[in-house]
Formats: C-alpha cells, sequence, structure tokens
C-alpha cells in the first residue's frame, strides 16, 4: 500500500506542477499592484494638495516643518509610482477616484480655514487620511508582485504610522483633543 501511495505522489507531483498555470497567480498580483497604484497616487494628492495648504497656514512652525516633509515625501512616492504604473502596464494611472463624503467635505473645509481652526480640523482629518492609506498598505508584502512596491508599502506604513502619532499628539497638546486611538 505504501508503494502504491508513493509512486502515485511521484508520478502526480510532476504532473499537478505542469497543470499549475503561474501567470494565473502573477495576474492576481499585477491586479494588486495595479489597484494598489490606482488609489494610492490620488490619495497622496489629495495629502499633496492638503499639506501644501498647511505650509502655508499653521500656526505651528513644527508643524509647518511636517507637512513640507510629508508633502515632499509623498510627491516623490507619486512620482515613483506612476513611473512604475507606465513601465509594468503601458498606461496612464487612472484618473481621480472618489474620496468618501465625509472626508471630502473636511479636505474641502481645510481649504477655507486658517491658523488654528486649520490645525484643529487639519490634525485629526489628516490622522484619519494616515490611517487610510496605512489600511492599504497592509495586504501589500503578500500580495503585491514587485518588490519595490513592496518595500514601499513597508516605508509608507512606517512613516505614515510615526506621523499618525506626531499629528495626534500635538492634537492633544496644543488643543485638548484625545482620540481614542491615542489615550490607549
Amino acid at each position: 500500500m505504501k508503494a502504491k501511495t508513493l509512486m502515485f505522489l511521484l508520478l502526480a507531483t510532476p504532473l499537478a506542477l505542469l497543470a499549475h498555470d503561474p501567470s494565473k497567480a502573477d495576474k492576481k498580483s499585477n491586479n494588486f499592484d495595479k489597484r494598489f497604484i490606482s488609489m494610492m497616487v490620488p490619495h497622496h494628492k489629495d495629502g499633496i494638495e492638503i499639506f501644501s495648504r498647511c505650509e502655508q497656514v499653521a500656526t505651528h512652525n513644527e508643524l509647518k516643518q511636517l507637512c513640507t516633509k510629508m508633502r515632499s515625501d509623498q510627491e516623490k512616492e507619486s512620482s515613483q509610482m506612476t513611473d512604475w504604473y507606465k513601465s509594468w502596464f503601458n498606461a496612464d494611472v487612472p484618473e481621480k477616484m472618489s474620496m468618501k463624503p465625509g472626508m471630502k467635505a473636511k479636505m474641502d473645509k481645510l481649504k477655507t480655514l486658517h491658523g488654528a481652526d486649520f490645525e484643529k480640523l487639519f490634525l485629526p482629518t489628516t490622522a484619519q487620511h494616515h490611517q487610510q492609506a496605512i489600511q492599504m498598505a497592509i495586504p501589500c508584502p503578500t500580495k503585491a508582485q514587485h518588490p519595490e512596491l513592496k518595500q514601499m508599502c513597508a516605508d509608507t506604513k512606517q512613516k505614515q504610522t510615526e506621523e499618525k502619532k506626531q499629528l495626534l499628539q500635538w492634537n492633544s497638546e496644543w488643543y485638548g483633543k484625545k482620540s481614542a486611538e491615542h489615550s490607549h
């Protein structure tokens, strides 16, 4: 009995390997890469726009400096992802996908505020915006096909987690507002 099982496995394993179509797995990974970039580039574009506004109207210099850094980082990442998309998929990144209505309303409101009023809305909104990017990056290490995208996801997750923590800390220190997440 054991000899028959062993013989079956020896014959079946190469057949199973031949039947496996790696292009299907690659296509699925490519679809993740395509979807991720299609979502993240517009997400970064929204961030870049509001970080530029922050540099102009925020009250605290340390926040202005962080906004400059976040804008610069996301401009570089967006440019890199746009180049990858063209190279990998022979197409331009699709036009902007629509934001959730609540986030869009907050981003629109930020365009009208200055000084402390701007900061009071900017800090928690940007923390929430970063959380969305972090959530998008979580499946990347196992689902993305391209190692360079996997690395960018890991870097994005780490940077935006740190920035989010800083934003929530300042929101608490400057305006006495604690998020449920920050109080843990």
